[in-house]
């Protein structure tokens, strides 16, 4: 999740599943949320992976 100027808030590394419909659940903290309202930016990166589901708390 890169802020405008590039730095990345965070990033989290997907282990193997197994197989295509083999989910998990990856989680990524913000040390510091920003404040306000802001957009997002996903990327996702490497073969096979497929997002199921993107979810907030806090």
């Amino acid at each position: 999740m890169p802020l405008a100027d590039g730095t990345a808030l965070a990033t989290a590394a997907v282990p193997p599943t197994g197989g295509p419909y083999a989910y998990t659940t990856v989680r990524a903290d913000l040390p510091t949320p920003p404040a306000g309202v802001r957009d997002l930016h996903l990327t996702l990166r490497g073969g096979g992976l497929r997002l199921a589901r993107l979810g907030f708390s806090g």
